[in-house]
C-alpha cells in the first residue's frame, strides 16, 4: 500500500471514531424526530401522588403537528373539557375554551403553568415544538458510557427553565430522559421517554412520563396511534381559525 493510501485509510478510521460535538448530536436527534406532518391520538393520565393511583384522571387527546414549530391539540375526553383546543406556534400559545367560546393567548408567566382544567405536570411551555438546535445553547457534558449527556441552556430569556439536561442513547440518538432545572426550585422535573416502537412507519416513544420532584406527582402520556407525512388542514394552525 502506498504512503498516500495508508494515510487516507488512517484518516477514514479516525473520523469513524472521532468524538461528536454537542451540536452534531442534537442535529442527529432533530433529524430523527422531524416529519413534515404528524397526527397522534394520546391518553394522558394525571396521578396526584407518586405512591398511589388514587384520584387518577384520564384525558384523551388528538394532536396534529406541522414541521417543528406548529402543533394543534384538542381534548376529546372527559366531557368536562371536551372540545378544548390548544395551538402552539413557535413560542406562542392560544387556548380555546368551549364552555365560554373564549380564546386566550398564553403569555409571560402563564406559560409556566399547567394547562387549565387539566392540571398535571406538563406546562404550556412543555407542549410546544421547536428543535433542540434552535431552542438551546448546548454543550457535551459526558459521553463515557452508553449515553451522551448534553446540557442545554434555553435561548429564550423568558423560559421557565434555566437549563435542561438530555440523556441521549448512542447509536440510535433516542432521547431517553430530560431533566428540567429552574433558578428557584433547582432540579424540578424529569421527563422519561419509554417503550420505543414503530407507528406509522416511524420509530417513536410509545410513552412519556413527567415526574414532578417538588410536588411528588407524575403525569404519563401513552401514544395510541400515530400517522406521519399526510395532508393536514391549514386552518388548524391559524390563530383566528383553529377553534372554528
Amino acid at each position: 500500500m502506498s504512503k498516500m493510501k495508508a494515510l487516507f485509510a488512517m484518516l477514514v478510521c479516525a473520523s469513524a471514531v472521532w468524538p461528536e460535538t454537542a451540536l452534531e448530536i442534537i442535529r442527529r436527534v432533530d433529524e430523527r424526530q422531524y416529519s413534515k406532518t404528524s397526527e397522534q391520538t394520546m391518553l394522558m393520565r394525571v396521578y396526584p401522588s407518586m405512591a398511589s393511583d388514587s384520584g387518577l384522571r384520564e384525558f384523551r387527546i388528538s394532536s396534529v403537528s406541522r414541521g417543528n414549530d406548529e402543533t394543534f391539540m384538542v381534548f376529546e375526553e372527559p366531557r368536562t373539557i371536551k372540545g378544548m383546543k390548544i395551538l402552539s406556534r413557535g413560542d406562542d400559545r392560544w387556548v380555546h375554551f368551549p364552555s365560554t367560546g373564549r380564546v386566550r393567548k398564553i403569555v409571560g408567566e402563564s406559560k409556566k403553568q399547567s394547562v387549565q382544567g387539566v392540571g398535571g405536570d406538563f406546562s404550556y411551555e412543555d407542549l410546544g415544538g421547536g428543535t433542540l438546535e434552535e431552542d438551546y445553547r448546548t454543550r457535551l457534558v459526558d459521553e463515557s458510557g452508553s449515553m451522551y449527556i448534553i446540557e442545554g441552556i434555553p435561548v429564550q430569556d423568558d423560559s421557565a427553565y434555566t437549563r435542561v439536561v438530555f440523556e441521549i442513547e448512542k447509536g440510535s440518538y433516542r432521547i431517553l430522559k430530560m431533566e428540567f432545572h429552574t433558578e428557584k426550585e433547582g432540579h424540578l422535573k424529569d421527563l422519561f421517554f419509554r417503550d420505543y416502537t414503530v407507528m406509522g412507519g416511524r420509530e417513536i416513544a410509545g410513552s412519556m412520563e413527567m415526574i414532578n420532584l417538588e410536588r411528588e406527582r407524575r403525569t404519563r402520556v401513552l401514544i395510541l396511534e400515530a400517522r406521519f407525512d399526510r395532508a393536514v388542514d391549514e386552518k388548524l394552525f391559524n390563530p383566528t381559525r383553529f377553534y372554528r
